[in-house]
């Protein structure tokens, strides 16, 4: 019975609100599902619970579906490998908590020299993860999880100044060689929910799935071609997204927007789901999953984490998941466990093992206390208590210590292809491992493939934020009003009013580009990430995000220009010809300026570094535009800002265009007495610096194109080949916890990371006067 089927059925039954109890235990055991009488009378069932009721229902069902396919799908058994990781960074000795007073003595104090010392995140990390196992990373807050997991997906940078070594091996082939592309075998799922917030949880869903499959179920799944025919009959129905989408409980607000702080969308929770169902859409053997369980409750937690299990054991995908404090029923799917502590792995093996281990060290487990509990608190200073030898390791050096001289440990080192580094560095070129092609290719699909499924997403992403469009709007239309009353009926002699009338609407232009840097930067964030799971080729996205905003850049141009055009008075020749000529001037110099702002958001790390920045360049703009002080009176050192200025041949053709037209066809004086006349029009041009020709107007307007261009192509280069991201703060720690591996607040890597809640065993951080 599908779930379409029981969906359908529920609605039809609760029509009759009266009967609405009887009706559904009905229903549901008409479709062979047994709900216990109990749930009625204590809390009826609502719309969630039967969701959830008919998941764990379906549990066979998902078996069977997979089962089905387990002859069309190539074999997933990946292993990793990995030998002497290490990630340290430096942080000043002297443990101060930043105030206002410290930052402000820094200002004269910095270039003091200070004492720093070093932060181990991991230390020397050797192991092995087995595929068609599901492997539990667990570890105190601080210990390096976040890093590892990076370490694995070939996503560890070296922010900050860190240092890092070591190296990683897939299936016998580092993950530097170029064999194969990372980012085509694993997924890493981060801790952080990076969305889109105008798109919809199945939008977002979707996009992933086109992106990572081209659209097709048999790409980077099939056996073969006879396979990837039938798996592709299910494109056209998005048969996986709707799995997905119903198995992560995201079916009943599939249609609801995700959201962020500013627009209203789905909860914390179920953001959360939408970043695991985003990545498990991916066609990609490798998951590794950083701390998926934050925001979700525990049934949801093991719903998740069980149906993963089944995937992994019946496909052979190779699953890490990192996971803080996990219940025991969630703890037990599991089939092996890294325990890290201070970067250190201090054991890893199967689950069914970890408590004897730890029982020979000397350590024992209150009959209270859950085992993933006492696992996480035993490296810990409150984690002494579980001690019951004399003479025992504690520090986390002590256990690694002690891990690496244990019989597990060799027999790990013994089921590995490189027992150790050395043995890596001189067999894996012998090593015969053969990639399949799409393991090899960067994109599933075409430049233009790409291109039309991401000007879809941007065009949602600019119209759907309808405070931002009805804003930019009202902007003009308020704008437009006061400056078409201000400037109304320009007369014809009237030369300063008119230029500062031409400026003034250049300057509107150019101050309008601040508004499109809070969405270029919430955009970059997620555009960072499927960057790395090599969702899409960067000159598509580009493309696409520039003239997402061009239909709105027309509208803005048209209506302003319209208001302000008119009540000015400007020239009617040529049947409007140059009011036609105007628009376009303004919409590429608006365009430009845009562009400009696009390429600053990609070289600087974060907005409040920005807007000082664009800030400053229009102020250069407008001080050399050629309006406050005419091109003639600009030194030659500087003369190079006005040739190379956007607002100077923008201004230069909207002047030309206006000034060259009939109204100022009459003669006047150019001396003071009056022996010579010209052309009033062509006098005011050559005051101010400007050709007469008109041919000038499309001069200028090729120049801004061609500025354009120049723009579009350093915004690509940036995104493409420089990544700038906010430095991370170097890790910190109280004065009076530095034994304390969880008083690290401040993670190396960059993100959220390891910095997780406290958790229940202890208090919370505390900072007190001392």
């Amino acid at each position: 019975v599908s779930y379409k089927k029981i969906q359908d059925d529920l609605t039809r039954r609760c029509i009759e609100k009266d009967n609405y109890i009887k009706a559904l235990e009905e229903m549901l055991k008409t479709h062979g599902i047994e709900l216990p009488p109990s749930e009625l009378v204590v809390n009826p069932p609502m719309y969630e619970a039967v969701d959830n009721l008919m998941k764990q229902g379906s549990l066979e069902e998902l078996e069977n579906i997979v089962q089905k396919h387990i002859d069309l799908i190539r074999n997933f058994d990946h292993s990793i490998e990995f030998h002497g990781l290490n990630y340290s960074t430096e942080m000043p000795k002297k443990k101060v908590i930043p105030t206002v007073g410290s930052l402000l003595a820094s200002l004269f104090t910095f270039w003091l020299p200070q004492e720093m010392e070093t932060i181990n995140i991991l230390a020397d990390a050797t192991g092995r993860i087995a595929p068609r196992k599901m492997t539990l990373l667990i570890g105190p807050p601080g210990s390096g999880k976040s890093v590892l997991l990076k370490a694995l997906a070939g996503r560890l940078r070296p922010l900050g100044g860190a240092k890092m070594a070591g190296e990683v091996y897939y299936d016998g082939d580092n993950i530097k060689s170029g064999k194969f592309l990372v980012g085509k075998v694993a997924d890493y799922i981060e801790q952080g929910d990076t969305h889109e917030a105008v798109l919809t949880v199945a939008e977002t869903i979707l996009f992933s799935w086109q992106c990572t499959t081209g659209g097709h179920h048999g790409y980077a799944r099939a056996r073969d071609e006879a396979s990837a025919e039938i798996l592709n009959k299910d494109d056209e129905k998005h048969v996986l997204t709707q799995n997905v989408t119903i198995s992560l409980g995201l079916n009943g607000c599939k249609d609801t927007l995700v959201g962020n702080g500013m627009i209203r969308g789905v909860s914390g929770g179920q953001k959360r789901r939408v970043t695991i169902g985003e990545m498990m859409t991916c066609p990609r053997p490798i998951k590794l999953m950083d701390s998926i369980s934050n925001g979700l409750d525990t049934a949801t937690t093991f719903d998740i984490i069980r149906t993963i299990k089944l995937i992994a054991s019946k496909v052979g995908i190779t699953v890490v998941i990192s996971l803080l404090q996990p219940p025991p029923d969630v703890f037990n799917q599991f089939d092996e466990i890294i325990l890290l502590s201070e970067g250190h792995i201090i054991y890893q093996g199967p689950r069914t093992s970890v408590m004897e281990y730890f029982q020979d060290l000397g350590y024992v487990c209150p009959a209270q206390v859950d085992e993933a509990d006492f696992l996480q608190e035993l490296p810990t200073p409150e984690g002494r208590r579980f001690i019951k030898v004399a003479g025992a390791p504690h520090s986390p050096a002590d256990l690694a210590a002690a891990w690496k001289k244990s019989a597990l440990y060799q027999q790990l080192l013994s089921e590995m292809r490189y027992p150790s580094l050395e043995d890596a560095e001189k067999l894996e070129k012998s090593n015969t491992k053969v990639w399949y092609a799409d393991q090899l290719e960067r994109f599933a699909g075409s430049f233009w493939f790409y291109f039309e499924l991401l000007l879809d997403r941007q065009m949602k992403i600019v119209f759907r934020d309808s405070s931002f469009v009805r804003a930019r709007i009202g902007q003009v239309l308020l704008v437009g009003a006061i400056s078409g009353s201000l400037f109304n009926d320009i007369a014809v002699t009237d030369v300063s009013t008119m230029n500062g009338f031409l400026f003034n609407t250049l300057l509107f232009s150019a101050l309008g580009g601040f508004a499109i840097l809070p969405i270029i930067y919430a955009q970059k964030a997620v555009y960072y990430k499927q960057k790395d799971s090599l969702f899409f080729p960067t000159s598509a996205f580009c493309l696409a995000q520039t003239i997402s905003f061009f239909p709105l850049q027309v509208i803005e141009a048209i209506m302003y220009i319209v208001i302000v055009y008119w009540s000015a008075d400007l020239s009617h020749q040529y049947r409007g010809s140059r009011f036609l000529t105007f628009i376009v001037i303004s919409l590429i110099f608006s365009m430009t300026i845009s562009q400009m702002f696009r390429v600053i958001a990609a070289f600087i790390p974060d907005m409040d570094g920005a807007l000082p920045i664009a800030g400053i360049i229009v102020v250069i703009m407008v001080l050399f535009s050629g309006f406050i002080q005419p091109k003639a009176l600009i030194s030659d050192g500087w003369s190079w800002f006005y040739w190379m200025n956007p607002v100077a041949w923008a201004l230069k053709a909207v002047t030309i265009n206006e000034f060259s037209s009939d109204k100022y066809d009459f003669l006047t004086c150019t001396n003071p007495s009056c022996t010579e006349k010209s052309r009033f029009g062509d006098f005011v041009l050559k005051q101010y610096g400007n050709p007469t020709d008109e041919a000038y107007i499309w001069y200028s307007f090729a120049v801004l194109v061609a500025e354009y261009l120049f723009l579009f192509f350093v915004t690509f280069v940036s995104l493409r080949y420089v990544r700038t991201e906010p430095t991370p703060p170097a890790p910190i720690r109280l004065p009076e916890s530095e034994s304390d591996p969880a008083s690290l607040f401040a993670s190396a890597s960059g993100d959220v990371g390891d910095i997780e809640a406290a958790d229940s065993n202890g208090p919370g951080l505390e900072l007190a006067p001392r």
